[in-house]
C-alpha cells in the first residue's frame, strides 16, 4: 500500500514537472530565438540599464507581498486559502501606495542620483513593475496549490511571446526603453491569463466579507512566515542582484549588460530546470505532508538530486568550451566579453540549479531561521569579495572569477546542509 502510494506520488511528480517545464522550456526557447535579434537592436549599455531596472523591482517585491505567497500551497482549507489570497492582494496595493508616498516625500540617496540615473528617472515605474510581479506571484502559487500546471505553462509561454515581441518592435524603431516595457508586458500578460482562467474562483474573493478573524489570520501568517522570510528573501534577492549593481558601479552599465546576457544564457537551461523542479517539489511536499511522510519525501529528494547532478555535469562539458567561440557568432561582436562571463558563471549556475529544489524543504518544514542565516552569510561574503576586488583593483573578468568561486562553494555548502538535515530528519522519524 505504501509502495503503491510512493509510485503514484513519483508518477504525479514527474508529470507535474513535465507539464510546468513544457511552458517554461517553450517560453525560454522562444526568448533564446529572440536574443540574437535583441542583442543587435540594443547595446550592452541598454541591457545593463534593463538589468538594473529588473533588479530594482525584484528587490521591492518581498516588501509588497511579505512573502505570504509561500503559505498559499500549505493552506489547510479552501476558506483559509481564499482569505490568504485576497488579503495578500490588498496588502500589495496598500504597500505600493505607501512606497509611492515615501518616494514622493523622501529624497533618494546620493548614490542613486549620481550612479544610477536610469533608475532614478524611472523609479515610479519600478514600483509599478514590482506591484504587478507581486500580484502575479500570489496568483502563481494559488494555481500551484490547485495543481493547475497546464495553465501556468500556457501563461508563461504567451507572456514570453508578448514581452519579446514588444522588445523587438521597440528596438526596430530605436526606442531603447523597449526592454523595460517588454518585461512589464510579459509579467502583466502572465498575470492576466491566470486571472482569466480563474474567473469562478475570483468571485469567491468578493463573495464573503472580511471579518476580524480573517485579519487575525493574516497577522498570524505574517508572524509565522514574514518575520524571518521577508528579511531572508530581501537578502536572497540582494545577493542575486547585487552583482548587477556592483558591476555597474565599478565598471559601468556595459559590464552589467554583459553579466545580464550571460545569466540569461546560463539560466535558460539550468535555471528553468532547477526552478521548475523546486516549485513542483514544494507542491508535492505540501501535498504528501513532508513532516508525516519523511521517508517518501527524502527518497524524492535523493532522486531529484541525482538527476540534477548528471544534467548539470552535461551542461558544464558543453557550455564552458563552446561559449567563448559561439557567443560572438550568435549575439554579435560587441558581446565577446559576455561569452567570457558565460564560461565563468556556468559552474555556479550548475550548483545553483542543484540547490534550488532542496532549498524548498526549508519552506515546507518552516525552517525560516536557517534560510535567513544562509542568505545573511551569502550577502556578507559577497560584499567581502566585492571590497577585496575594489582594494586590489581587479578587472571585471577577475572580479567575476572570484564571484564564481565564492558562489560555487556557497551552493555546494547549501546542498550539503539541507540534504544532511533532511537525512537526519528522516532517520529520527523512522528510528
Amino acid at each position: 500500500m505504501i509502495f503503491n502510494s510512493l509510485i503514484n506520488n513519483r508518477s504525479n511528480f514527474i508529470k507535474s514537472v513535465l507539464i510546468l517545464m513544457s511552458g517554461v522550456v517553450a517560453g525560454k526557447l522562444l526568448s533564446l530565438l529572440f536574443l540574437p535579434l535583441l542583442t543587435r537592436l540594443y547595446s550592452p549599455v541598454h541591457f545593463g540599464q534593463y538589468a538594473l531596472f529588473k533588479a530594482s523591482y525584484l528587490f521591492l517585491v518581498p516588501l509588497l507581498t511579505f512573502k505570504l505567497e509561500i503559505g498559499i500551497p500549505l493552506a489547510s482549507s479552501a476558506r483559509r486559502l481564499i482569505n490568504l489570497v485576497r488579503l495578500t492582494y490588498l496588502l500589495i496595493f496598500l504597500n505600493t501606495i505607501i512606497i509611492w508616498l515615501l518616494l514622493a516625500i523622501l529624497p533618494l540617496p546620493d548614490i542613486a542620483t549620481e550612479h544610477f540615473e536610469f533608475i532614478r528617472k524611472n523609479i515610479f515605474i519600478v514600483v509599478v513593475a514590482a506591484m504587478i510581479q507581486g500580484l502575479y506571484e500570489i496568483t502563481y502559487f494559488y494555481f500551484v496549490r490547485r495543481r493547475k500546471f497546464k495553465i501556468l505553462a500556457v501563461a508563461r509561454f504567451v507572456g514570453e511571446l508578448s514581452g519579446n515581441s514588444l522588445k523587438t518592435i521597440a528596438g526596430i524603431f530605436s526606442y531603447y526603453f523597449g526592454l523595460v516595457l517588454g518585461q512589464i508586458l510579459q509579467v502583466s500578460v502572465d498575470f492576466i491569463i491566470l486571472l482569466v482562467n480563474s474567473k469562478s474562483r475570483i468571485k469567491l474573493l468578493f463573495k464573503y466579507p472580511i471579518y476580524v478573524a480573517d485579519i487575525r489570520q493574516l497577522i498570524a501568517e505574517v508572524r509565522s512566515i514574514s518575520l524571518n522570510r521577508v528579511p531572508a528573501s530581501i537578502l536572497l534577492i540582494a545577493a542575486q542582484q547585487l552583482p548587477v549593481f556592483t558591476l555597474s558601479l565599478m565598471y559601468g552599465d556595459r559590464y552589467a549588460g554583459y553579466f545580464s546576457l550571460a545569466l540569461i544564457a546560463v539560466s535558460l537551461p539550468l535555471g528553468m530546470l532547477g526552478g521548475s523542479l523546486g516549485k513542483v517539489l514544494y507542491a508535492e511536499f505540501a501535498n504528501i505532508n513532508f513532516t508525516k511522510n519523511v521517508k517518501n519525501s527524502h527518497f524524492l529528494l535523493v532522486k531529484t538530486q541525482k538527476r540534477l547532478f548528471f544534467i548539470g555535469l552535461l551542461f558544464l562539458i558543453v557550455l564552458i568550451p563552446s561559449s567563448l567561440y559561439l557567443f560572438p557568432v550568435f549575439f554579435g561582436d560587441q558581446w565577446v566579453d559576455a561569452g567570457n562571463f558565460v564560461a565563468i558563471l556556468t559552474v555556479p549556475a550548475v550548483f545553483q540549479a542543484m540547490s534550488a529544489p532542496l532549498m524548498q524543504t526549508l519552506n515546507v518544514t518552516s525552517n525560516q531561521s536557517l534560510f535567513l542565516k544562509i542568505n545573511l552569510f551569502r550577502v556578507s561574503t559577497f560584499l567581502a569579495v566585492t571590497f577585496a576586488a575594489l582594494s586590489l583593483n581587479l578587472t571585471a573578468i577577475d572580479y567575476m572569477i572570484g564571484y564564481a568561486i565564492f558562489m560555487s562553494l556557497f551552493y555546494a555548502v547549501c546542498v550539503n546542509i539541507v540534504f544532511n538535515r533532511s537525512k537526519k530528519f528522516s532517520f529520527s522519524h523512522n528510528g
